[in-house]
């Protein structure tokens, strides 16, 4: 069955502006709107990642989102609660196993085409 990425493509894009929405009101200093705005935001990657599971190029590059968007989320938790200290291991470590999973995905094309 071939991919329909027009039939998500929406989601895409409002996952995009919720996530802009969120760093704006973080950015502006809003933090209980900003905050709120995690759970949407977080959900919307959620939802792209199931229904794009069984296409091994979109699973992989929408987990590395979700890891992505977690780590920004927390990283603005700790930024609001003065906790940069105690969360900034497990930020780096989010943002550590997003840029794995897309390293690995693309050694292992890199392998595939030197074939």
């Amino acid at each position: 069955m071939a991919f329909n990425q027009a039939k998500y493509r929406k989601v895409e894009n409002i996952h995009v502006f919720l996530w802009l929405v969120k760093d704006a009101l973080w950015a502006s200093h809003f933090t209980i709107p900003a905050l709120v705005m995690i759970a949407p935001t977080i959900s919307a990657a959620i939802w792209l990642l199931y229904k794009n599971r069984k296409i091994y190029v979109e699973l992989v590059h929408n987990l590395a989102i979700l890891f992505w968007i977690s780590a920004n989320a927390l990283w603005m938790i700790s930024e609001f609660f003065n906790e940069e200290d105690v969360l900034k291991p497990f930020i780096i470590s989010l943002f550590v196993i997003g840029i794995t999973i897309l390293s690995l995905y693309y050694f292992s094309m890199l392998l595939k085409k030197n074939k």
